[in-house]
């Protein structure tokens, strides 16, 4: 006995010995590993699927109405490009028409992102000469909404993101209009400015229509002169019933006068400068239907969904999922011979 205990001592205690234990102790290790991994991923491929599942019944469990809740937000950048202006000596050189970004614009994404209709809110061009037109937008939000019973906070959310929207185009107009360089505009910028700035986009329309209009208030709010009966009617009255007796005969008021041609020549210029904005309506015209558009959008969205909500037989797309994904696992479950209940867990984690 001692002589076979001596013969399995004398390995062990050499070097090749030492290199038997710990190679056993690393096979060993590896074995246990192994076996850990192996059930850890079973573990998350289990979970995986169910997971899958889970999403796939939530995405088949939400219904046509459900689905169209994909909103999203995005600004629209425009390079208007630039034109050639000439000299009177036949030089000529390129004019850059800088940049406008209607930011905040809001729409669904079938319509907005999907068939193109961001390129509504996409201003004027005015040339290629030297820097192209350019149109695009970025992403600010995009939200998809599966359960529509919170329609109150939904409907808020949405008549303000119209709003929002509608000022921006409004803001973004008036910056165009403004900063217009061809030698038809430049000179009526300012007059733009003071007649079209600052109101809404059917006022804007309504005086871009009307001539009488947009010459009235530019001479009577803009420069000044009276309202009473028509334009400068008053302002050559008072001239005329200023006439006086001197040494030299009679004469009339000479700053009345004056005033008076003042009167004429802004009621020419406006005239004029109406006659030059026919040519850029369609950044007025476009851009107030666009909004109209989104808000009529907007509000038969909301009529829809609310009626949708209120129908007796309405079922979110958060309980079609929900009824989906316990089909699958009882399935599932029932095939390894266990209780539904007993699987919700897996679900959760």
């Amino acid at each position: 006995m001692r002589q076979v205990f001596s013969r399995v001592k004398r390995p062990l205690s050499d070097e090749r010995g030492n290199i038997l234990v710990i190679t056993s102790f690393l096979i060993l290790g590896l074995f246990l590993m192994s076996l850990g991994l192996i059930e850890v991923g079973r573990f998350l491929i289990i979970r995986e699927q169910v997971q899958t599942v889970g999403d796939a019944a939530t995405l088949a469990g939400v219904g046509a109405k459900d689905s169209a809740q994909r909103w999203v937000k995005i600004d629209i950048h425009t390079e208007h490009g630039s034109f050639r202006e000439y000299g009177e000596d036949g030089s000529s050189w390129c004019v850059g028409c800088d940049s406008t970004v209607v930011d905040n614009i809001i729409g669904l994404e079938s319509d907005l992102i999907d068939n193109g209709g961001w390129r509504r809110y996409s201003l004027f061009s005015c040339g290629n000469c030297s820097t192209p037109y350019d149109t695009w937008y970025t992403f600010k939000d995009r939200d998809i909404i599966y359960n529509l019973s919170d329609m109150e906070e939904q409907v808020t959310k949405l008549r303000g993101s119209a709003k929002s929207a509608r000022n921006s185009v409004t803001n973004a107009i008036d910056n165009v209009l403004k900063s217009l360089k061809s030698r038809e505009h430049r000179a009526f910028t300012t007059m733009y400015s003071q007649v079209l700035g600052g109101i809404s986009l059917e006022d804007k329309q309504e005086l871009a229509d009307n001539e009488s209009k947009f010459t009235r208030k530019y001479v009577t709010e803009v420069r000044g002169f009276s309202k009473a009966g028509n334009l400068c009617s008053t302002e050559y009255s008072r001239w005329k019933n200023s006439y006086y007796w001197d040494i030299e005969g009679y004469r009339w008021d000479y700053d009345l006068e004056r005033r008076y041609k003042e009167c004429a020549a802004a009621v020419s210029s406006a005239n004029e400068g109406h006659r030059a904005l026919q040519s850029i309506r369609s950044i007025i015209d476009d851009s107030q239907k666009s909004i109209s558009d989104l808000e009529e959008q907007v509000e038969g969205y909301i009529t829809d969904t609310q009626n949708t909500v209120n129908s007796p037989d309405y079922v979110s797309g958060k309980q079609k999922s929900d009824l989906a994904t316990r089909a699958f696992l009882e399935k599932a479950l029932k095939a390894k011979k266990l209780e539904y209940g007993e699987g919700e867990n897996i679900l959760n984690n």
